[in-house]
């Protein structure tokens, strides 16, 4: 998410901000969006987003940004909303993005790690090369 452009943001929030992260001070920011007549599907940040184009009717909504709203964000790319001014969101969600890499690259560590089996392997090669070599 790192930008230094100045001038308002767009975010795709629904992509940006995973559902059951902690907001702090920006919960209860207040967005608006578009949802199904029926208010119960997601959330978009356009009228006109593909995901939204099943429904019958659209209409549109003023929402606090929650942990029940952050559930209910459209991830797609054309969902982007406008952050309010102030320069904490940018800090905000660059955190994000820096320890959602923190946990990609962990992820990646323990894919690479070996087994319990082989490493029980590793130790018996190399202390039957030791007891070969002392023979």
């Amino acid at each position: 998410m790192t930008t230094r452009e100045t001038g308002p943001q767009i975010v795709a929030l629904g992509r940006c901000i995973e559902e059951g992260t902690p907001l702090g001070p920006f919960e209860g920011t207040v967005f608006s969006g578009f949802t199904a007549a029926s208010g119960s599907g997601r959330i978009h940040a356009v009228a006109d987003c593909p995901r939204l184009g099943k429904a019958s009717s659209v209409r549109a909504v003023d929402f606090s940004l929650d942990a029940s709203s952050l559930g209910r964000l459209c991830a797609n790319w054309c969902c982007r909303w406008p952050l309010p001014d102030g320069g904490r969101w940018p800090v905000f969600l660059d955190a994000l993005d820096a320890v959602s890499r923190l946990r990609l690259d962990e992820e990646e560590v323990r894919e690479q790690l070996p087994d319990e089996a082989e490493i029980d392997e590793a130790v018996c090669a190399v202390a039957g090369r030791v007891s070969a070599g002392r023979g």
